[in-house]
């Protein structure tokens, strides 16, 4: 089994810089190959219908459209379907398996069969839909709804499916993942590089964040920092809403409020991501804001990296995600930390989504997850010394599962103690003009 700690040769050359990106771009060639893999899963009676989600309201944060369609597609607009079927189901075009609907600008080189106006697709829907016994879609979110003027709640996937059979009893609806799952669950080599300038500018932006750390700041000035760093160097937006805990904070898995004052002596888990041309990255680093670990922190940082780094020793084709907690679990238990202090699991699948399908959860190469493990020991916990109390630490880096092992793809941001310290003291007046400028 092979164990890399940093990013050399082939994923190396991957993540070794950064590019330019505001908006979602993939090769044609990689939505036809994507096309291909999902008609062949496909039988003669069965076909993939996604429509993308209406906005809703007024628009307060970044549209996005369900994962699947742009996997499908490569784009995240509104106002988009589409169509993935066998040939031959179109009477007047059988050479046709794919339909895009859409009114945007178009770029030459499309890898659908065809492009229609949006407006046309309904019309296209009643005309195919004949031909076929097995819909696989995604149904629109949120799926409950709940209706006032009646007083009673609705599943409006399920009221949606209830009229159709209806009409159809002989359809069967089925969750388009259970054809596109397993295929998203292995990352191609154009997917693996998106994932990696992610990584590359989730790392940036969080030693921006470390460099500016200082007692009095506040958690949201960490968090424009970091955000800052990856959206001016070519990241769409954020993989999910930052989380900056520090102290007590620091015990909350989604802290995402950001705004507590940070003070001497705090530990801070910094858990973000960049979402990078379609792609995320999940990256957490825990470090101490006046630039220095204490004894106790260090003690116990030390303990998860421990943790963190025999889980990353057990990645390969064939572990279950259940083993790698267990790994995790057996060394803090090994230090009297049992189970009550890492209420989380430890690892996840990253892609289009932070918490991208998995299909089942034993590894296989060409995944990417996270290790995450971590150590959370309450306010109030009297069995353990007062200087314990209080202290939240969790590590988290990105891996790609291997042919017989693992590879690190964020191992080039600081992770250790003693690499944290240096990033965050490489200014020797660092602490001295931040303190000034705290205190104004």
């Amino acid at each position: 089994m092979k164990f890399i700690y940093s990013v050399i040769t082939l994923i190396g050359m991957v993540c070794a810089g950064t590019v330019s990106a505001q908006t979602i771009s993939f090769p044609a060639k990689e939505i036809k190959e994507r096309h291909d893999q999902a008609l062949r899963l496909l039988n003669d009676s069965s076909w993939i219908v996604l429509k993308a989600p209406s906005p809703v309201g007024e628009a307060k944060s970044r549209y996005q459209s369900n994962s699947d369609l742009l996997w499908l597609t490569g784009t995240d607009k509104p106002n988009v379907a589409f169509m993935l079927f066998p040939k031959g189901k179109w009477e007047s075009r059988p050479v046709v398996s794919s339909i895009l609907f859409s009114d945007g600008e178009l770029h030459g080189d499309e890898p659908f069969d065809t492009i229609l106006p949006a407006s046309q697709f309904q019309k296209m829907y009643s005309r195919l839909e004949k031909n076929f016994r097995v819909l696989y879609t995604r149904l629109p979110e949120p799926e409950f709804i709940h209706d006032w003027l009646n007083n009673k709640g609705q599943f409006l996937h399920l009221a949606m499916i209830r009229a159709k059979r209806e009409k159809n009893e002989n359809l069967s609806i089925e969750p388009v993942g259970r054809i596109t799952t397993p295929l998203r669950e292995i990352k191609s080599p154009f997917e693996t590089e998106l994932i990696c300038e992610a990584i590359n500018l989730t790392g940036t932006g969080i030693i921006n964040a470390m460099q500016r750390c200082t007692p009095g700041r506040y958690e949201y000035e960490l968090q424009a920092a970091f955000e800052n760093a990856v959206k001016s160097r070519g990241a769409i937006t954020t993989a999910f809403p930052s989380i900056v805990g520090s102290g007590p904070n620091g015990l909350i898995l989604h802290h995402e409020e950001n705004g507590r004052q940070m003070k001497d002596g705090d530990l801070v888990v910094m858990d973000v991501g960049a979402w990078y041309n379609g792609y995320s990255a999940d990256i957490t680093r825990t470090f101490p804001v006046n630039g220095r670990f204490s004894d106790i922190q260090r003690k116990l940082y030390n303990l998860v990296l421990t943790a963190h780094k025999k889980a990353i020793e057990t990645v390969k084709p064939g572990t279950s995600m259940a083993q790698l907690q267990r790994v995790v679990q057996s060394t803090l238990d090994s230090a009297g930390f049992d189970s009550r202090y890492l209420p989380h699991g430890i690892s996840h699948p990253v892609g289009i989504d932070v918490h991208d399908v998995i299909h089942e959860s034993t590894l296989m190469a060409g995944m990417i997850i996270t290790i995450e493990p971590g150590i959370y020991i309450p306010v109030d916990d009297t069995t353990l010394p007062a200087e314990y109390r209080g202290i939240g630490i969790r590590i988290e880096d990105d891996v790609l599962v291997t042919i017989d092992g693992a590879v690190v793809l964020s191992g080039q941001i600081p992770v250790t103690t003693d690499e944290i310290e240096k990033v965050m003291n490489m200014n020797s007046k660092r602490g001295e003009d931040q303190r000034k400028e705290a205190l104004h």
